[in-house]
């Protein structure tokens, strides 16, 4: 239901917003019957994945946006912030993937709140060490959401900067 009010509030081309649909209903096909499958890992796997490809498309209609926008609005703001959001979302589905599939991937055992905690650590770069990934996929995507999680906010702080400036000129 998430992944459709999300289609809902885009301004997309019916074509577009179709796909999407298509997209969000597949996910929720594959992970609804992961429960009741045997070898249900590849099925949420799939699902998984299926929801990142939405979650992916939709960071790059907002970020497509914010980066068209010539002027600063609440709408802008707000993107930017959903984005970062996004993307730690956006790692979690990842570790979600790979622990499926892997699940000695991390230094623990780990449930799904966990993994959205080390996702969201890990973007902030916090880095708290409780929970270490272990499986070298699982470190590489790490390494690749700390540097993420330092570089968006630089980049979108000085776009917001450029774009408040040449409004004030």
């Amino acid at each position: 239901m998430i992944i459709f009010s999300v289609i809902a509030t885009f301004e997309l081309t019916i074509k577009t917003r179709y796909i999407l649909n298509i997209i969000a209903f597949t996910a929720f096909i594959f992970n609804t019957f992961s429960h009741f499958i045997d070898h249900y890992q590849y099925f949420q796997a799939f699902g998984q994945s299926i929801n990142f490809l939405f979650m992916s498309i939709a960071v790059l209609i907002i970020v497509k946006k914010i980066f068209r926008d010539k002027k600063i609005t609440g709408d802008t703001l707000r993107g930017g912030i959903s984005v970062y959001l996004m993307l730690g979302i956006l790692w979690f589905q990842i570790y979600t993937m790979i622990y499926t599939l892997d699940s000695n991937a991390f230094s623990r055992p780990v449930n799904s709140h966990q993994l959205l905690y080390f996702s969201f650590v890990t973007l902030t770069t916090v880095g708290y060490g409780d929970i270490s990934p272990i499986n070298p996929v699982a470190m590489s995507f790490a390494n690749l959401e700390a540097i993420v999680g330092q570089l968006y906010p630089a980049i979108i702080i000085a776009r917001l900067v450029s774009l408040y400036s040449s409004s004030n000129s």
